[in-house]
Order: structure tokens, then C-alpha cells, then sequence
């Protein structure tokens, strides 16, 4: 199955929805499936210190001509042709939210999971 998850944070940043989409990608992918993580968080750290290599990770990062989402994000989650789509919310998410609209109005199957409440 090929899994898109879009989150407002992941890696390096640490807190809980870094942690559980981390996990929750890794044990996907050490499973046989085809995992993307999507994301507006750089990447500070080394090449050497990205992960696993086994979970893909693209960074779109937002700006003040795209606010939630740039049209990078869209056209990742569009075009990769993924089986589903899990956007990771929290309080305030308008890059997860943006893109998930985006796929669920393109008829790829969007699942939520609220966190931080």
C-alpha cells in the first residue's frame, strides 16, 4: 500500500505528533508498505542523521505566497498516486488541512486523526 501522511511537524523538531508519525511511518514501512512523509519542517540535521531511509520524506515548506500550503504540497500529494492519505491535526494545522481537502476532493481516500487534544 502506498501511505502519504502529511503533518505541520516532523523531524528534527521533537514532540508527540513528530514521535507518533516517525513511529507510525517506520512500522508501516517495515511492513512492505510504500510510506511518504509530507511536511513544511526543515531538515537541520546532517544526511547522516535523516532516518531510516526506508520512509521517504519530502519537505514543502510554506511562505508568505502560501501560507498553508505551497502548490509543491498539492502536487505531491496528487500526483504520487498513493492508495492513502493520513493528515496528522493538531490545534491549529493549516498545512495537513490544506492538503487533505485537496486529496479528498480528488477522491483519494483521507483519513484525520486529531492529536493533541
Amino acid at each position: 500500500m502506498r501511505i502519504l501522511h502529511v503533518t505541520n511537524m516532523y523531524r528534527p523538531r521533537l514532540g508527540g505528533i513528530e514521535v507518533f508519525v516517525e513511529d507510525l511511518a517506520e512500522r508501516q514501512a517495515s511492513a512492505g508498505h510504500e510510506v511518504t512523509v509530507l511536511t513544511p519542517t526543515p531538515d537541520t540535521r546532517p544526511a547522516s542523521g535523516s532516518g531510516s531511509g526506508r520512509v521517504r520524506v519530502v519537505r514543502a515548506p510554506v511562505g508568505l505566497l502560501h501560507p498553508y500550503a505551497p502548490p509543491q504540497a498539492h502536487r505531491t500529494a496528487l500526483a504520487g498516486a498513493y492508495d492513502v492519505v493520513h493528515a496528522h491535526l493538531s490545534v491549529i494545522s493549516p498545512f495537513p488541512t490544506a492538503v487533505a481537502r485537496s486529496t479528498d476532493d480528488a477522491g483519494i481516500p483521507t483519513v484525520l486523526t486529531v492529536h493533541s487534544m
